[in-house]
């Protein structure tokens, strides 16, 4: 995985909830890393994820990919040998 911290970014702010008739702070990070994966012996796949990290829950830390499927979409392919 590779992070790149021009993508970063933390949001806080509070919005106004009509059904519990007031404010709830939101506060989280965001950022695109690259995600490597192992497709087989000699090749590797890029995946694209979004990483979210969310202050008001304890720091928990999501990883969601770019669209929820079955088969994850692929940008590109790289040769392992080359990545080391």
């Amino acid at each position: 995985m590779i992070f790149n911290t021009q993508g970063w970014s933390r949001t806080t702010r509070w919005d106004w909830s009509k059904g519990s008739q007031g404010f709830n702070k939101v506060d989280y990070d965001y950022i695109q890393p690259k995600l490597f994966y192992k497709l087989d012996d000699t090749h590797a796949i890029e995946m694209p994820v979004d990483v979210y990290k969310d202050y008001m829950n304890d720091g928990r830390i999501v990883v969601k990919p770019w669209e929820v499927e079955k088969d994850q979409p692929v940008t590109r392919t790289y040769l392992l040998e080359k990545m080391k």
